[in-house]
This record gives structure tokens, C-alpha cells and sequence, in this order.
């Protein structure tokens, strides 16, 4: 085998440095800056693709917390609405001008006369 062969070491040494030396050199200037150019973008890239995300996120939340407030101002005004509401038809109950009566007790000719009668609910009756 030529690689055993102890008189061709020295040319084969000779040659394995030269030959590693011109790899060295050439992936140093010209491999080596690509690579780390590819790094230094990629890692710019996600610094401020991780900014933007932190900015949305600060929107997001801020949005969220105006929507979560709107909700519940609209169900407290619900609330407040339905409230009203249940009083107003507890005095109009208690007043002499409406009186309460089953669904029957509501004459046709109520009915005719007045036709927007029978959009009430059927307790709640002119008398």
C-alpha cells in the first residue's frame, strides 16, 4: 500500500497541509463571512419579529380589556334597564288604570276595537 510506503511520507504531508491550508483559507473569506451574515439577519429577524409580537400583544390585551369593560357596562345598563323596567310594570300594576286578568278575560271586542290590544301580554289589560 502507497500509504505505508515510508518514502512518500513527506509528500504526503507536504500535500495534506497545502490542501488543507487552501480549504482553511477559502472557507475563512469567503464561506465562513456568508454563514455568519445568514446568522447576524436571522438573528435581527427574530429580535424584531419578538418586538412586534410584544407590541400586538400589548394591543391585544388593551383591546381585550375595552371589550371585557363595553361587556360589562352593557350588562349593567341591561341590568339596569330591566330593573327600571320591572318597576314601571310594578306601578302600572298597582295603579287603577291597568288591572291584571287571565288570558280569557280578554274580549274580542276589545280586541277589535283597540288592535294594537292584542300586542299586549295577554295579563295586561285596559280597563
Amino acid at each position: 500500500m502507497p500509504q505505508f510506503d515510508s518514502t512518500t511520507f513527506a509528500s504526503q504531508l507536504f500535500w495534506l497541509l497545502v490542501t488543507f491550508g487552501l480549504l482553511f483559507i477559502i472557507a475563512s473569506r469567503v464561506l465562513l463571512p456568508r454563514i455568519a451574515g445568514i446568522l447576524t439577519a436571522r438573528q435581527e429577524k427574530i429580535d424584531d419579529d419578538l418586538n412586534r409580537a410584544g407590541i400586538v400583544k400589548g394591543e391585544a390585551e388593551t383591546a381585550l380589556a375595552a371589550y371585557e369593560k363595553t361587556m360589562a357596562d352593557g350588562k349593567a345598563e341591561a341590568q339596569g334597564l330591566l330593573r327600571q323596567a320591572a318597576e314601571e310594570m310594578a306601578s302600572l300594576a298597582a295603579s287603577s288604570s291597568w288591572r291584571l286578568a287571565p288570558a280569557a278575560a280578554i274580549s274580542s271586542v276589545a280586541c277589535r276595537s283597540r288592535p294594537w290590544a292584542s300586542a299586549l301580554p295577554s295579563a295586561m289589560v285596559f280597563s
